[in-house]
């Protein structure tokens, strides 16, 4: 099975770091796992896991809003 995780971005804050440490676990258990982020951004969180390179990171745009409704029909 795999598992694609969806969040807005990772930037600080809790449900940041709930994503990336549970992909982090669920990789450890050779589980086949991604995460989605809607809006690219900087912050520390995201740079430390792009620096690892273990976790796969799709993104949808880089400065439009969170609320674009155009982003339903780039997940596709």
């Amino acid at each position: 099975m795999r598992v694609l995780h969806f969040i807005n971005s990772l930037s600080i804050g809790g449900a940041e770091r709930l994503v990336v440490d549970l992909v982090m676990q669920l990789k450890k258990e050779n589980k086949e796992v991604d995460v989605l982020i809607v809006k690219r951004g900087t912050s520390p969180l995201l740079e430390s896991v792009e620096n690892k390179g273990i976790i796969k990171l799709y993104y949808l745009s880089d400065n439009s809003s969170v609320y674009n409704p155009v982003h339903i029909f780039r997940l596709q």
